[in-house]
């Protein structure tokens, strides 16, 4: 136990800080007031251990989350690498490439019907057969469209996601449409 009362510097000199520090820590109410100058020493040095103590594990548990925080995404970050190197996941960019390629290609294909059926449709004489000429012609795009293959391939490797359609090369969408 420690009994007496301790001058500022002297308070300062124990606890490794500075006097404006003290007298701070005074104003704040985290160190008894003076009386004529002297600081009561045990009650002193209680509360501000007291202090340092919470300021210190409140630092601590910040910290703690700041390395889980830290830790989690290091480990997500090698999943992800993990899952692209087998091709569980496919990069966002290849993604768009291909469904723009695929709707440019479903839309060359559908619009192209009308030039190639044209010439029947005029020489029809029934709705009937009109009908027919048209429903052939959309099942033969719609075929020759769920031929459309899309495929990825690792950029670093070249080699091929198991599980996953043929590769042309990129994430580009090919079809072999025979129109």
């Amino acid at each position: 136990m420690i009994t007496g009362n301790l001058k500022i510097d002297e308070l300062a000199a124990i606890t490794g800080v500075s006097t404006r520090w003290i007298a701070k820590l005074q104003r704040d109410g985290i160190v008894p007031a003076p009386t004529k100058g002297d600081y009561p020493a045990e009650e002193s040095l209680k509360r501000l251990f007291a202090y340092y103590r919470a300021k210190g594990e409140g630092d601590g548990a910040k910290i703690d989350t700041q390395r889980g925080r830290l830790l989690k995404s290091k480990a997500d970050i090698a999943d992800l690498q993990r899952k692209k190197a087998i091709g569980d996941v496919i990069e966002r960019s290849k993604v768009i490439g291909s469904i723009t390629t695929i709707i440019a290609t479903v839309t060359a294909r559908l619009l192209s019907i009308p030039s190639k059926i044209a010439q029947r449709l005029a020489q029809a004489t029934k709705a009937a057969d009109c009908e027919e000429i048209v429903r052939k012609a959309i099942e033969e795009a719609l075929d020759s469209l769920s031929q459309l293959e899309v495929v990825y391939s690792s950029q670093s490797s070249g080699q091929r996601s198991r599980g996953r359609p043929r590769s042309a090369g990129n994430g580009e969408a090919s079809a072999s449409t025979d129109n």
